[in-house]
């Protein structure tokens, strides 16, 4: 008999900010959950003329929108400003520096700029292998850590 694993809530106790289960935001969740679980039931008694139609509306969207992207393609990108319509295929350009060749051009600039950097894969293998520990590593300042923040709401 195959076994049916349940998965688990994720705990976010050593990363959530201020961390104290308020109930007021305790009653904006519910509130959230009950309106999630009104839409899909409302969703699933929507008569079948009515679902049907969204369906081909939604598939008259997602059509126009590929062959929208395909004219951009053949003709070329439209936009209107003014009225905030816009049909582009942007161009959106990410530099990549060759430190090597860098070094080869600028060898007086190269110390300012050309920077070394740890294999972080090579090091978790040290870790791993108990050769240094994460601890000592922060200790000694090799590693320090940033923080970024973001809302997480289900």
């Amino acid at each position: 008999m195959a076994e049916t694993r349940v998965k688990k809530n994720p705990d976010y106790t050593n990363s959530a900010v201020n961390l104290c289960n308020p109930p007021q935001v305790k009653a904006l969740l519910d509130k959230l959950h009950k309106a999630q679980a009104e839409l899909s039931y409302q969703k699933s008694t929507i008569p079948f003329a009515i679902r049907s139609a969204i369906e081909g509306a939604e598939k008259t969207i997602n059509d126009t929108t590929a062959a929208i992207k395909g004219a951009i393609e053949q003709f070329g990108s439209y936009q209107d400003v003014e009225a905030g319509i816009y049909g582009v295929y942007n161009r959106r350009a990410t530099k990549v520096y060759d430190a090597l060749n860098f070094k080869t051009k600028y060898p007086d600039f190269a110390p300012a700029v050309i920077v070394e950097s740890v294999n972080v894969d090579a090091l978790k293998g040290l870790i791993k292998g108990g050769l240094v520990s994460e601890e000592d590593l922060k200790t000694r300042g090799v590693i320090t850590e940033s923080e970024a923040f973001a809302f997480y709401i289900r």
